[in-house]
């Protein structure tokens, strides 16, 4: 998808407040319909107490997005700022790579 406008880019960041807005209120089907349900489709997070955390699929992803909602059902009142929003958009790239737990500690404030 080539971002060829103003809208297209409101259109992307539209999809990425609604998914947060699912996940904070523990709607897995609204969050689910934010995703290409496709098996490359993983994800990778950090944890300040368990470290960097990687789901290599879809069904991995979905299966533990809805354990933590089934397990953790209230939602949650936590907003995230999204001031400094850089999205890149191509084709046929492969992703980069996580940055290693260390990194990500220091660029999120904390020790070590």
């Amino acid at each position: 998808m080539k971002v060829t406008s103003a809208d297209d880019l409101s259109v992307i960041v539209a999809v990425i407040e609604a998914e947060s807005e699912a996940y904070r209120r523990r709607d897995y089907e609204g969050w689910a319909r934010c995703w290409v349900q496709a098996p490359y489709a993983g994800r990778w997070i950090f944890h300040a107490d368990r470290g960097l955390v990687t789901m290599e699929s879809w069904a991995e992803n979905a299966h533990q997005i809805r354990q933590l909602m089934a397990t953790h059902p209230i939602p949650e009142t936590t907003r995230v700022g999204r001031e400094a929003m850089s999205i890149h958009v191509g084709r046929g790239a492969s992703p980069p790579p996580p940055p290693s737990a260390g990194s990500l500690r220091r660029s999120c404030g904390w020790p070590g």
